[in-house]
């Protein structure tokens, strides 16, 4: 049995949590994983300029099909970056690309009944990761949903990390399409939930 817990969010970061597109700003770092070669564990940015780091989880990194759900206009399905195994639990991808202001972190998910379901969106301040929100709770069904979040605003380089967790298996899975990082003008502070809660990590039982 799985029960999810509705919170508030770890910071003041707006977040949106929906099974549809949201509209994007302009781009600053996009990942498509379209031309994934089931070999590399770091991954350049396919538009803009930015780095995903998969080395932590590149026991379990492998290949899937992916979505068109928050990919950019004009780019296919394709392929999708995927973790699995309960062994990558508390380990991560993080991302580094430039920002100055506030930005827009959003992507597809698609986690398995035995997958990730009790992962965190962290930003670095200073020399430590602080928690911004959770994603997958209540929503490892193997369908596809999106996330966003604004992040903090920055005066240079931004980092971001994805901490796995909740995997029960060694063949529970997470998959991860279309990253983006977007320009905003003037972030929020409202939380909406589709289909599922942020801000709170499930427990299974």
């Amino acid at each position: 049995m799985k029960t999810t817990v509705c919170a508030t969010l770890f910071t003041a970061a707006s977040v949106l949590w929906t099974s549809t597109p949201a509209a994007h700003g302009d781009v600053v770092s996009a990942w498509s994983f379209n031309a994934l070669d089931g070999e590399s564990t770091t991954f350049q940015a396919d538009t803009g300029a930015g780095t995903l780091d998969a080395t932590s989880v590149a026991g379990g990194l492998g290949v899937y099909a992916g979505s068109q759900m928050n990919a950019s206009d004009g780019i296919p399905a394709g392929l999708a970056i995927g973790v699995r195994g309960s062994s990558m639990n508390d380990r991560h991808l993080e991302l580094t690309f430039s920002q100055r202001g506030a930005v827009e972190l959003s992507f597809a998910f698609r986690s398995t009944p035995s997958g990730f379901d009790e992962n965190l969106i962290q930003a670095l301040d200073g020399d430590q990761w602080v928690s911004l929100a959770s994603f997958g709770s209540g929503l490892a069904d193997g369908a596809w949903h999106q996330v966003s979040v604004v992040l903090p605003d920055s005066d240079g380089v931004g980092r971001v990390r994805l901490l796995l967790g909740g995997a029960e298996s060694g063949s529970g899975t997470l998959r991860l399409d279309n990253l983006r990082i977007s320009a905003i003008s003037s972030p929020g502070t409202i939380l909406a939930c589709g289909g599922g809660c942020l801000g709170a990590r499930s427990r299974r039982r």
